[in-house]
């Protein structure tokens, strides 16, 4: 039995988008700081739609947003934090967690009687990825290293403000690696 999973928006063109390559989206800790202070949300948008301008100019790059936030807001929500351009490439978001485990893993599969990959966030963008563009590569930007398997080549991590802090957003030195992280991506 096939679990229906979120996953375009089918009233977009899709059919102007790659599916070759797909960027999966965080919120908290990359678009504004996760963490301790006061900070407004989607500070770091601006910052972000330059990278993608410079390296995508023409909008190709599809976006599925993989963040806690498809949870509490409704994708077209999301998109209005964003300039038009860059939120016509918002096509869509991951399934919940529950959800893609369901449809893709056994639970008998995971050792000592775990319920669950300790790789929840990476497991919602490969169901993704599977039943929307299986022959697709994918990068993940996100602030916690922890949703992902150790060493993931997928992960752009945008690093904290400290310890136990989420991500700092992306700030200045950050779209400077985004930006060449993103370039070489598109051009694998």
């Amino acid at each position: 039995m096939r679990v229906p999973l979120i996953e375009l928006d089918l009233r977009l063109p899709i059919e102007q988008f790659n599916f070759d390559r797909v960027l999966f989206l965080d919120i908290d800790g990359v678009l504004h700081p996760d963490g301790p202070g006061d900070y407004e949300d989607f500070s770091c948008v601006d910052a972000f739609c330059d990278v993608l301008r410079s390296v995508d100019p023409g909008g190709k790059l599809p976006i599925i947003v993989s963040s806690a936030w498809r949870h509490t807001q409704r994708l077209e929500e999301i998109k209005s934090n964003f300039p038009l351009d860059v939120g016509q490439q918002i096509v869509g978001v991951t399934p919940d967690w529950l959800e893609s485990t369901i449809a893709s893993v056994a639970s008998d599969s995971f050792p000592d009687g775990a319920q669950g990959s300790p790789h929840k966030r990476q497991d919602e963008i490969v169901a993704w990825v599977s039943r929307n563009a299986p022959r697709g590569q994918w990068l993940a930007l996100d602030d916690r290293a922890g949703g992902f398997a150790d060493q993931c080549p997928h992960l752009f991590l945008v690093p904290g403000t400290g310890k136990d802090d989420g991500g700092q957003g992306i700030t200045p030195s950050v779209a400077i690696d985004l930006r060449k992280r993103l370039d070489a991506f598109l051009r694998i």
